[in-house]
């Protein structure tokens, strides 16, 4: 039930959220491994999807693991 490009921008985020668990990237290089050009741009669609800014969802999954 999602358009085509919000059914992408769902599987970078799930991306986006696997590599700020796994790895010490910055929220910058991970924008860029996610082909965005912007990575204030990858943050705001990032809190838009999740509520969070990367920087804080890395925080609280840290706090998990």
């Amino acid at each position: 039930g999602l358009s085509p490009k919000a059914y992408i921008i769902k599987g970078e985020m799930l991306a986006a959220k696997e590599l700020l668990c796994t790895t010490d990237l910055t929220v910058g290089e991970i924008a860029e491994r996610l082909h965005f050009t912007n990575p204030f741009y990858f943050s705001r669609i990032f809190k838009e999807i999740t509520g969070v800014s990367p920087t804080a969802y890395r925080e609280m999954a840290a706090a998990y693991y």
